[in-house]
């Protein structure tokens, strides 16, 4: 039991990571870089952790699943980070585009970063 929950360890800590991270960054781009209103802004936080954590289920199940297989071979930690790094970019993506918008570019660029962070920094 406790190995099952190693293995779900490190895909549960890079999606919450991400789910609560990434919509500060996108704050914090839009402040910046698109005049935006910070204080504004930062009321959004709780509907975008709400959305986040919605839109971003499929994603979380096909990261457990992707760890089950590449735990299943013998391959290095940075080789496995990678992978899931490369699945995450292309699971946001094709989640953002899906949904749409004029702002699809800003939030795939925005959770994609965080994303990229989380995967090499976070502990196997």
């Amino acid at each position: 039991m406790k190995n099952q929950v190693n293995r779900l360890r490190y895909p549960t800590l890079v999606w919450v990571t991400n789910i609560l991270l990434s919509p500060i960054l996108l704050i914090l781009i839009t402040t910046f870089f698109f005049k935006g209103n910070f204080f504004g802004d930062i009321k959004l936080l709780f509907p975008f952790y709400i959305l986040g954590f919605l839109f971003s289920l499929p994603a979380y199940i096909i990261f457990i699943f992707l760890n089950q297989i590449i735990n299943n071979f013998d391959i290095n930690n940075f080789t496995k980070k990678l992978i899931f790094s490369l699945f995450g970019v292309g699971l946001i993506f094709l989640t953002f585009y899906v949904l749409g918008g004029k702002t699809t570019n800003i939030l795939t660029l925005s959770y994609s970063s965080v994303l990229l962070m989380t995967c090499l920094i976070l502990k196997w």
